[in-house]
């Protein structure tokens, strides 16, 4: 009866660090970092099909940036690009904070 109980927790014991290692590899191939849940901020930001990597915050918030998606963690991802192009530099706000990303790989 002990041994039979022993399997089982530990069955569930694997069951759950299995769930759990699949979450923080979710979270990091999508944002390169190991966290359960996805930060507002992470350090890589995927938008309009291509990835940027989070840089130095702008000394002041820049002048006409308009918002054009969210985080997965909430963080609002705002622009200054108004024409078709892809844009080279994107901020994401939480709160009053404000934070830069770079594209990776060029234009």
């Amino acid at each position: 009866m002990r041994g039979r109980r022993l399997v089982v927790a530990a069955g569930a014991v694997a069951v759950v660090a299995v769930v759990l290692v699949g979450r923080l590899v979710a979270v990091h191939r999508e944002t390169w970092d190991w966290r359960l849940t996805p930060s507002a901020t992470p350090a890589k930001l995927h938008h309009d099909g291509r990835d940027y990597k989070r840089s130095a915050p702008p000394p002041s918030r820049p002048e006409g940036v308009h918002e054009v998606g969210r985080t997965d963690g909430g963080g609002v991802v705002l622009s200054t690009a108004t024409g078709p192009g892809t844009p080279t530099v994107l901020y994401v706000q939480v709160g009053s904070e404000l934070t830069g990303y770079a594209l990776m790989g060029g234009p």
